[in-house]
């Protein structure tokens, strides 16, 4: 493992090579049932049960000469998830790599390897913790199979295996340097059908993390629920004001939703990890 007090290392910028993409729409797949959430200025949501797997010591405390490092990666909500933790986060102790690419995602290596930008990321960055955000663009496509073969979301047992594997190389990646990594799920989508998709992303991705230690899943779902249990673009802040925090797709995030979620994750790496800000 890496020495807890060590400072960061690698060389800042890194240029890992990346295709410029054009659309920014996820697309998400079926699965659990989410539980009513809070408003904008209440506790983040209880998370489930977690496996007896050995405590991780906690987060050395970030300094301005020993800042903690924190990179982020994924897709657009990704991008909005990195934009709210760039307001969250103190920038005198916390050193934050945005990483985040639009119309990418797990299902489609050939068009962007998040594979191997993380390696190349983990390796030049060394960071302390990754926050990962995947699943918008993946659940609508056909995977290719190590084999060959193509599988298609309508064979559910084999494409939820196949997005399980790549779910696991991601993860043993983003830690393989003995940081950590905050994998954040999907939150609730106004389509039915795409939020079917995400609870069922964010049931592989939670299993994939419980085996890991170093792995922590992150359920965004619940958090953007009303008191009903349902999607809605609007919640109440600390003070009982309605505040919009989703964009016009129903997918996305607006700048109050990016701080909703950042201020979640922070305070979820802050009960499981010593997180101190």
């Amino acid at each position: 493992g890496r020495d807890p007090n060590a400072p960061p290392g690698g060389s800042l910028p890194h240029p890992v090579p990346i295709p410029v993409p054009s659309s920014t729409t996820p697309t998400p797949a079926p699965a659990p049932t989410p539980t009513p959430s809070h408003s904008l200025g209440g506790p983040s949501p209880t998370p489930g049960p977690t496996p007896s797997r050995g405590k991780l010591p906690r987060l050395r405390k970030p300094t301005q000469k020993n800042p903690l490092r924190v990179l982020v990666v994924g897709d657009s909500l990704a991008e909005d998830l990195g934009l709210g933790l760039s307001r969250t986060l103190d920038p005198r102790r916390f050193d934050l790599i945005l990483k985040g690419l639009r119309s990418t995602g797990l299902a489609r290596p050939d068009y962007y390897d998040w594979p191997a930008a993380i390696k190349a990321e983990v390796t030049a960055y060394r960071p302390d913790i990754v926050v990962a955000m995947f699943g918008g663009n993946d659940f609508n496509q056909g995977l290719v199979l190590p084999d060959g073969r193509i599988v298609y979301p309508k064979d559910a047992r084999t494409w939820n295996r196949e997005y399980a594997r790549r779910v696991g190389v991601v993860m043993a990646d983003a830690t393989a340097l003995g940081g950590r990594l905050a994998w954040v799920g999907l939150p609730i989508m106004g389509d039915a059908a795409r939020s079917a998709s995400a609870r069922t992303l964010n049931g592989i991705d939670a299993a994939a993390a419980v085996h890991r230690r170093a792995v922590l899943f992150v359920d965004s779902y619940r958090l953007f629920v009303d008191s009903a249990g349902h999607y809605s673009a609007y919640l109440p802040d600390a003070h009982g004001n309605l505040q919009l925090i989703r964009g016009p797709d129903q997918v996305h995030l607006t700048p109050v939703g990016d701080d909703l979620l950042a201020r979640a994750v922070e305070g979820r790496l802050r009960k499981a990890w010593g997180l101190v800000g």
